[in-house]
């Protein structure tokens, strides 16, 4: 990866960090089901709760040390969101004949780029809120839930919403977007991963390192490696 690519990488990663990353990662943590427009006990509701469920005990598990619940929260996204889906949805953008095992290299390195940003910031903002406002059925087994984030620390008029898509399949749910002002998560991704050579060049088992490298200096930044 050329040093420019590297330099973009960076200064893309603090401010998807700053702006995107902890809205998004406390919508996918801890979307409630108080006022849906599915019944109490709908199946899609009671995943949402299940996850804040999840969610809670592992930020407020005190015994835990910061790198414990890091860990935690990104092996809790990773079966939160349907990564390998969205991956493969992003490999079919290059229109590239791909041998499997580089397919799964390829999975594993961007599920991983997502999700190593939601742990690693999650716990840096405190207080925030989020209720549902309103969810609906888009489509066969699609759901599109809106929810409206509050910031106590931003005063009046620090509401803000953000969509959430939910796919369901054999009776289970999973996230594959999310967007926060109208900026979608899979669209920021797909990118920044344009400005990478292997990204042009087609090559999809270096493109997976390159990603992994990109995840590396996300760690970096939050002084992890």
């Amino acid at each position: 990866m050329t040093s420019s690519n590297i330099s973009r990488g960076r200064g893309w990663a603090r401010f998807y960090i700053a702006h995107f990353v902890p809205v998004i990662g406390f919508a996918m943590l801890l979307l409630s089901a108080s006022a849906s427009a599915y019944a109490a006990d709908a199946p899609v509701e009671l995943f949402a709760k299940s996850q804040i469920q999840s969610g809670l005990v592992i930020l407020e598990n005190t015994s835990l040390s910061p790198r414990e619940r890091e860990a935690q929260l990104r092996s809790f996204f990773l079966t939160l969101l349907d990564t390998r889906r969205i991956a493969m949805g992003e490999l079919a953008r290059l229109k590239q004949t791909t041998r499997s095992s580089d397919a799964d290299s390829f999975c594993d390195a961007y599920g991983h780029y997502i999700v190593e940003r939601y742990a690693s910031i999650i716990n840096t903002h405190p207080g925030l809120m989020l209720s549902v406002a309103h969810s609906e059925n888009v489509g066969n087994s699609d759901y599109l839930v809106t929810t409206s984030l509050v910031d106590p620390t931003t005063g009046p008029g620090g509401e803000a919403h953000i969509d959430v898509r939910v796919l369901e399949e054999n009776g289970k749910f999973f996230i594959v977007d999310a967007w926060f002002k109208g900026i979608s998560m899979i669209q920021t991704v797909h990118e920044e991963l344009q400005t990478l050579p292997a990204y042009q060049s087609g090559d999809v088992a270096r493109l997976a390192a390159q990603i992994r490298e990109m995840t590396e200096h996300v760690q970096a930044s939050a002084g992890k490696v």
